[in-house]
């Protein structure tokens, strides 16, 4: 149902997305929403693996959209 939920918000033709999810779930919610030129506002850690959060940030830019913590 998450999973389901948080893609239908996106093609819902959103500009950026608040991740305040659980850790867990942070990167796979951030690269998805990362990768369809979306904007983030995310809860801190941004990812709980350091190579990870690596790959998002690098996506971000390649994107050229915003992405911060909070």
């Amino acid at each position: 149902f998450r999973r389901v939920l948080f893609r239908s918000v996106l093609v819902n033709h959103s500009d950026a997305l608040y991740i305040a999810s659980h850790p867990t779930f942070h990167y796979e919610q951030i690269k998805y929403a990362l990768e369809r030129g979306k904007h983030v506002i995310y809860e801190s850690p941004i990812t709980l693996k350091v190579d990870q959060a690596k790959e998002l940030i690098a996506l971000a830019e390649k994107k050229t959209v915003f992405y911060m913590q909070v």
